[in-house]
């Protein structure tokens, strides 16, 4: 039963659900760094005179430089997940020759065979938590690039605009004038600014 659990325990190590491959653009850093409800200005002005609102969930989710980060993460995941399936499809045909040999070999042959097979089981499992942890690294390097490239577009635009304030649209504003949105203008200056982030080859 041990082995069994062993076997299966690789189809929940590379189980996703759909807002998983989302969560790949939610990178704590960039949460702390961007998901502020105030830009303030530089000036700290006690009144503020002028503010707009931004969107940056839909920044994250579909500028060029963001979308290029989630295609390529879902690429390796998919490929993980492939050789997990080809893993799992060996040592489920491992663990049925095993069962058979039960009546074929000694007590003492039989345990030394099942001790190689859960040995082998925990390599793999090894491996593939290796492999996860690796690509999670590489996510995280190409959330840096897209967080620094984004604060430096919106210090230029509160720059340029001389904006006292920037707001986060969601979830934090129930309702705001169209007129004061520059969630459209800030992703035509991400985008133009940076349009693919390379996520590095996780098994190189």
């Amino acid at each position: 039963m041990k082995s069994r659990r062993s076997v299966f325990a690789l189809e929940r190590l590379f189980e996703f659900k759909v807002d998983d491959v989302k969560n790949l653009l939610f990178l704590s850093v960039l949460l702390i760094g961007l998901q502020i409800n105030v830009i303030s200005s530089g000036a700290e002005a006690q009144t503020v005179q002028k503010f707009a609102v931004l969107d940056l969930v839909k920044i994250r989710l579909h500028s060029l430089a963001g979308k290029s980060i989630g295609k390529q993460i879902t690429v390796y995941r998919k490929a993980y997940q492939k050789d997990a399936e080809g893993q799992q499809k060996r040592l489920k045909a491992a663990q049925r020759e095993l069962r058979l040999q039960r009546s074929l070999l000694s007590p003492e042959a039989m345990r030394a065979r099942e001790r190689e097979f859960k040995d082998e089981v925990a390599a793999v499992q090894r491996r593939f938590q290796v492999r996860h942890k690796a690509l999670d690294k590489s996510r995280v390097e190409a959330l840096k690039i897209f967080e620094k490239n984004l604060m430096e577009v919106l210090r230029k635009v509160r720059a340029d605009r001389k904006f006292d304030m920037i707001i986060k649209k969601r979830p934090s504003v129930i309702y705001a004038n169209p007129s004061i949105d520059i969630t459209g203008e800030i992703m035509k200056r991400i985008n133009q600014r940076l349009k693919k982030i390379t996520v590095k080859n996780p098994v190189k």
